[in-house]
């Protein structure tokens, strides 16, 4: 089966540096061809991406994101940059997964300040912990080396089964190797807390 990597505007890229969002330039470095949002969020509305990664604020237990403003709408505490692609992504995509770099009760909420996206959200992944779902509400699949259930139930805001859960398996040495490389100056590394 033939597959493509697209990132948002270019096919194929080969960025020197590890985009930090999709208004990145390094995102397009290197690509194949370039092509705008519009064909994108098309081809996505039409079924042809099987999976999107997407980024969000705030994250709920039914797998809805926020990313248009902390605090009540008419009068946010924060005005984040809005819903983008997420509005068409998140319900039109085969699958997606989003990840926090933040692992909280103000990031992973009951109940959002505003739903900006909800649909075909199948994973979180956190600094912590990974979370998967396949109907309803997120369950938690593992949790990461140097944590444990305990810190996952403390640091999340929304209640979630836990049963079959397990330790996180360490990566291997080539998933290592990988990570390494993407993130050569360790600045993801640094953002999530790791480092």
């Amino acid at each position: 089966e033939f597959r493509r990597v697209l990132f948002r505007s270019g096919v194929e890229p080969q960025p020197t540096t590890m985009p930090h969002s999709s208004s990145d330039p390094a995102i397009v470095a290197g690509s194949a061809a370039i092509f705008s949002n519009q064909d994108f969020y098309d081809l996505c509305a039409r079924g042809g991406i099987g999976l999107v990664y997407l980024g969000c604020a705030q994250i709920d237990a039914e797998g809805r994101t926020n990313v248009s403003a902390i605090g009540p709408h008419a009068k946010p505490k924060v005005r984040l940059p809005g819903g983008g692609g997420a509005a068409v992504m998140l319900p039109t995509a085969q699958r997606v997964a989003t990840w926090r770099t933040e692992h909280s009760p103000r990031a992973l909420v009951e109940k959002l300040d505003f739903v900006t996206a909800s649909g075909n959200l199948a994973a979180l992944v956190t600094p912590i912990a990974v979370f998967q779902r396949t109907t309803g509400r997120f369950r938690l699949e593992s949790w990461h080396p140097d944590s444990s259930l305990e810190e996952v139930i403390k640091h999340t805001g929304f209640s979630f089964d836990a049963a079959g859960a397990h330790a996180t398996p360490p990566p291997t040495a080539r998933e290592a190797a990988v990570l390494r490389e993407i993130d050569a100056d360790g600045s993801f590394e640094k953002e999530a807390g790791i480092a």
